[in-house]
């Protein structure tokens, strides 16, 4: 973590390790990493709740003041956001359809908040995940082969 950074700055970094011996490369510069503007508030990332084969349920910390959220995933790689729901009374939202053998990150803000003009000082969380649709094992899959496996309620 590093502190005193200024309000909305791009910041870009470089790391290196060091073992027993000596120092590491220094690896290549991250992409321009933004700060938060003053007085902005963020939720913390959300969590996965639950994953089977087809879906996934991603929960965050409720906000007192907020009455809906916007939720958003991608894919771990991708580089646009998809909008799972735009106005989501509740605090989990599951989501289907998602590709088996990707990892996907999650981001949450409120869209609607009891003082309406304190919604423009929210941004979204920090992300969750990556988070993936379990997939079964090549043990399994030699075991049941090429057939569909459903829950009890033929999912």
């Amino acid at each position: 973590r590093k502190k005193n950074l200024q309000p909305e700055h791009a910041y870009c970094f470089r790391f290196r390790a060091r073992d027993q011996i000596d120092w590491g490369e220094w690896s290549p510069p991250t992409e321009g990493l933004e700060t938060l503007g003053a007085g902005t508030r963020q939720m913390a990332a959300p969590q996965l709740q639950c994953a089977d084969g087809i879906s996934m349920t991603v929960k965050w910390e409720a906000v007192p003041e907020a009455t809906m959220y916007e939720v958003q995933y991608r894919e771990e790689n991708g580089a646009e956001w998809v909008t799972a729901h735009a106005a989501l009374t509740g605090v989990a939202v599951r989501k289907k359809n998602l590709e088996a053998k990707k990892a996907y990150l999650w981001r949450v803000k409120p869209s609607a908040v009891a003082d309406a003009a304190s919604l423009q000082n929210w941004a979204f969380s920090c992300l969750g995940g990556p988070f993936a649709l379990p997939v079964l094992s090549p043990l399994c899959q030699k075991l049941f082969g090429g057939a569909t496996i459903v829950n009890s309620k033929n999912e």
